[in-house]
Formats: C-alpha cells, sequence, structure tokens
C-alpha cells in the first residue's frame, strides 16, 4: 500500500540518486514517491510538489526532456525549493 514515510524515503533517495549521478535510480525513485504522494495527499498538495521537483531534477539531469515536459504540462512548473 501506499505509506506517507515511504514515499517520503523514496523520494529522498531520489534525491541523492541524482547528486550520486544515477540517474536511472533516481527516476525510479522519484517517480514511485510521485505516485505515491500523489494518491496519498492529492496533485495539487505541496508534498506532492516536492515530488514534482525531485522528479524534474532527476529528469533534468539524465537529459530526458520529452519526459520533462510531460511532468511540466501535467502539473505546472514546480516550485523551486
Amino acid at each position: 500500500g501506499d505509506h506517507a514515510a515511504l514515499a517520503s524515503t523514496l523520494n529522498a533517495l531520489g534525491e541523492v540518486c541524482v547528486q550520486s549521478d544515477d540517474l536511472d535510480c533516481a527516476v525510479e525513485r522519484c517517480a514511485a514517491a510521485l505516485g505515491m504522494r500523489e494518491r496519498i495527499f492529492g496533485p495539487d498538495h505541496r508534498v506532492t510538489m516536492r515530488s514534482v521537483r525531485a522528479l524534474a531534477d532527476a529528469y533534468e539531469a539524465s537529459g530526458r526532456v520529452a519526459d520533462l515536459e510531460r511532468l511540466r504540462e501535467r502539473f505546472g512548473s514546480p516550485p523551486s525549493p
């Protein structure tokens, strides 16, 4: 099931993966966290938007421009941390 603490941990791991240049790991973890947070909190909640920002960073770092654009179309540009 979806748990807020697990989503938070996945998001943090994704951010560490970006910093470690493990970009496949980053995208996987951040996307999982975003999915959970969206189901738990809804798409417009500030916690969900933190995961949008983390996934956007992962997409940007990995050069996944099309994925980044789809994310922005869906959620808008996430606020800066």
